[in-house]
């Protein structure tokens, strides 16, 4: 090697360093690990929002490392600023991907056509200070369901996003994670996707005037009743899952009659019989539970108000 080819390599090796040092310098790096195992074989679309009060800047934010092992990925839907690197072409796992916050609300929705045990992506996060006199940015993190709703989270604004991180300049900003995600370290999130359920209404005893009453000490069986309502058919139960008692986890089901109107609204309901003596209710109890899954897998949970006698 000539001595101005080692001297052209050493610039281009600096300047790639330098580069490397300018992008992270100023930001945060976040592990993001987010356990899909409830989830896998459905779809759905994990969203990261960017939303800078300050477009004029230039700021981007960096996914780094994308990868979700054996998930089918479709195509990703953009919004506000350009996105460039590998995600957008579907690679899994994908280097990088490089959100410019060219607007306010700048975002990439990555749709996941097919979950399987889990997803992990690095994200770098800029520590820019905000403009004087002007809210600091954001960055937020959503999983929406097939539906297009964000998962339930304790998210105290409403919007259910799964974390958050204002921008403040400090490293990190200052960030909130809300059920399922937690902050394990600054640096390190993981979440835990929770298995899709159903509220279902039943009617424990039906017929009974006022609450319910049952003795834990009776040799007989409580009927439950399951009703099916607008958006939701006893059909899709798959009945042997089914248990109830004081916590909803109790193996006690006796027996199932076949399908009936049970609150004569015109759809079939299906009326179930648990052993008394194995659903452990105890003196105080206030409430029984039932669970069960549909045909389908999902969680179906459906509770009511009792009295214990004597």
């Amino acid at each position: 090697m000539t001595r101005q080819r080692a001297f052209d390599v050493f610039i281009v090796g600096l300047s790639v360093l330098l580069g490397t040092f300018a992008e992270t310098a100023y930001a945060t790096t976040i592990s993001v690990t987010i356990n899909t195992t409830a989830v896998a074989g459905s779809s759905s679309k994990l969203v990261f929002d960017f939303v800078t009060n300050a477009p004029e800047r230039g700021e981007h934010l960096e996914l780094l490392n994308f990868s979700a092992p054996g998930a089918v990925i479709g195509l990703p839907e953009t919004l506000g600023g350009l996105v460039s690197g590998d995600l957008i072409l579907l690679r899994n796992p994908a280097p990088f991907t490089v959100v410019d916050a060219d607007f306010f609300f700048n975002e990439i929705a990555v749709n996941i056509q097919r979950f399987t045990e889990a997803i992990t992506v690095t994200l770098q996060i800029p520590d820019l200070a905000p403009v004087p006199g002007v809210p600091p940015d954001e960055f937020a993190l959503f999983l929406l369901d097939s539906a297009g709703r964000p998962l339930p989270t304790s998210d105290p604004l409403g919007a259910n996003a799964l974390f958050v991180i204002d921008i403040t300049g400090s490293a990190g900003g200052v960030s909130g994670a809300f059920v399922p995600a937690v902050f394990t370290s600054p640096n390190n999130v993981q979440i835990t996707i929770p298995a899709p359920s159903i509220t279902v209404q039943i009617q424990i005893k039906p017929g009974d005037d006022g609450t319910p009453s049952i003795n834990p000490k009776s040799r007989g069986t409580i009927p439950v009743a399951i009703l099916s309502t607008p958006g939701f058919s006893t059909a899709d139960l798959d009945a042997k899952t089914l248990t109830f008692g004081r916590t909803g986890n109790e193996q006690s089901l006796a027996f199932c009659n076949p399908p009936e109107d049970v609150n004569r609204d015109g759809r079939l309901d299906l009326m179930c019989h648990f052993d008394t003596s194995l659903t452990g209710f105890q003196t105080g109890d206030a409430t029984g539970t039932l669970k069960g899954k549909t045909v389908t897998g999902t969680l179906i949970t459906g509770s009511q108000s009792i009295r214990i006698v004597p």
